[in-house]
């Protein structure tokens, strides 16, 4: 009974996420510049707390690739859209040679990108701005 349960239980539980999982691809609208600044933090190590100042971050996100600037360095790679729903697209960005990734949260309505900062840094909301 029990098995039977469990076997009940993870295909409604599958066929659910599947539901809420629409196919989506970036729409032309979506692309463009973002901008925002990741607030000031501090790094701690060990007894020393060292603090690093808010900077400026830029994305460019086109059909096929995506450009990041924080401060005065700049990153190129390409981009894969991980999942979507309705409301948002999570997108994986690699830079060229380079294995760390960053991950990028659009959303559709708001012509708004966060992105999700690594430990300590925090993420940061960006919005959506004309750029010539």
């Amino acid at each position: 009974m029990l098995k039977i349960f469990t076997t009940v239980l993870v295909m409604a539980t599958s066929m659910t996420a599947i539901g809420q999982i629409v196919d989506y691809k970036l729409k032309k609208k979506q692309f463009g510049w973002y901008e925002g600044v990741i607030p000031h933090y501090t790094i701690d190590e060990g007894n020393i707390m060292i603090p690093v100042n808010e900077s400026l971050c830029q994305v460019n996100l086109k059909s096929d690739q995506m450009s990041v600037t924080l401060g005065n360095q700049m990153r190129e790679g390409e981009y894969k859209i991980l999942f979507s729903t309705k409301e948002y697209s999570v997108l994986e960005f690699t830079p060229q040679d380079q294995m760390m990734r960053e991950r990028y949260i659009l959303k559709r309505k708001g012509k708004s990108l966060t992105r999700e900062g690594a430990h300590p840094q925090p993420s940061v909301d960006l919005k959506k701005i004309k750029k010539k």
